[in-house]
């Protein structure tokens, strides 16, 4: 049976921590309503960034026994709320007038564990599950700077979709988010990443970010930087290249995999998608099975003509690519007497081949 059950809200304050839990239940789907009023000063005008609302929020962590289980910035919660739903959230980004009059700011998001890998979820019927972060401030909202900014009273309610913790073991999530620089125009920039505990992986969900256009204007994003991305292996079994795509092949897999139409698409200006999948892991949605000292590179092209479709700003400083790594660790069903949830096998001895629909 569904259950819904509620975080303890937290009111926005401009660059302020925030820290709210939940416990008593397992869960396997995370989300938020942010929503608040925002005034600008009476004849200044702000217009918001790309992701305004969600940049308002800062980088949301999700964290148990003091491990960050979920990290990445409030664009990505976007994002990825959008690939395991199939469909966008909710949002409301107005452009103030400078009239005094305020606007509503909404950012909504959820993240269904079990559509990145089948059976993956949170047990905090022992540990508590904590989300934390740091509030943004206002020049996070706007295109231009905070002088625009005159006030914003809101607040974030985080809620989880609760179930029973299955028998034998669960995967539990493991969404980790690092940055690679783009400022310097380079056919083979190298981010790699390793594997410390056994590690389930669906993939890597990527975002251009253009540092030129914070100032100008509110697209930050971008899918001109990156041109080719290469994909290596490094595991016991195996090494060696298994992808060579283009920004937009890296685009359509975003598309296909989460079922968007083509306005979903127009959407997610400058994200992608690199898959992992191993077709023999049909408990596991395809998802691929690292060992503790296994590795993915991924080797970026962000010198090369960019697919017609696209415009190629010249790489300048600060210009990022955000790979998020959508991956989950095996775990026990109980917490050790420390607090600490144990790793244990890779594949959950709860998931199971029949009817798994296959995200990855």
């Amino acid at each position: 049976m569904l259950e819904i059950k509620h975080f303890p809200a937290r009111t926005w304050a401009s660059a302020t921590q925030f820290d709210t839990e939940f416990s008593g239940r397992a869960f396997d789907s995370l989300g938020f309503s942010f929503d608040g009023t925002m005034t600008t000063g009476t004849g200044t005008a702000g217009e918001p960034r790309d992701d305004g609302a969600y940049r308002l929020l800062g980088t949301p962590e999700l964290n148990q026994a003091e491990d960050p289980v979920i990290r990445m910035q409030g664009p990505d919660w976007k994002f990825l709320s959008a690939l395991t739903n199939g469909c966008f959230p909710d949002w409301l980004e107005p452009t103030l007038d400078g009239s005094g009059a305020a606007g509503v700011v909404l950012a909504q998001a959820r993240i269904k564990f079990g559509r990145i890998i089948p059976g993956m979820l949170i047990d905090a019927s022992a540990v508590k599950a904590f989300l934390r972060g740091s509030f943004g401030a206002g020049n996070d909202y706007f295109s231009s700077d905070e002088a625009d900014f005159a006030s914003f009273a809101g607040s974030i309610r985080p809620y989880v979709e609760a179930r029973d913790v299955p028998a034998g073991g669960f995967l539990r999530p493991r969404i980790t988010q690092a940055t690679v620089d783009m400022s310097n125009a380079n056919a083979d920039i190298h981010y790699v990443h390793r594997f410390e505990v056994p590690t389930v992986c669906a993939g890597f969900m990527l975002r251009q970010h253009d540092a030129d256009q914070t100032a100008a204007g509110q697209n930050t994003r971008t899918d001109g930087i990156v041109s080719r991305i290469r994909v290596e292996i490094t595991t016991r079994h195996r090494q060696g290249e298994i992808h060579n795509f283009t920004w937009g092949q890296c685009k359509s897999f975003l598309q296909q995999r989460a079922g968007w139409s083509q306005s979903d698409l127009a959407l997610a200006v400058g994200v992608g998608l690199v898959p992992l999948t191993e077709h023999r892991n049909a408990a596991l949605g395809g998802a691929m099975i690292f060992e503790a000292g296994d590795s993915v590179t991924l080797v970026i092209d962000n010198a090369s003509t960019s697919e017609a479709q696209f415009t190629k700003p010249t790489p300048g400083d600060n210009d990022l690519l955000y790979v998020t790594a959508l991956a989950g660790t095996g775990t026990r069903a109980a917490a050790d007497r420390n607090g600490r949830v144990a790793p244990a096998a890779a594949r959950p001895a709860s998931a199971s081949a029949a009817g798994r629909k296959r995200l990855f």
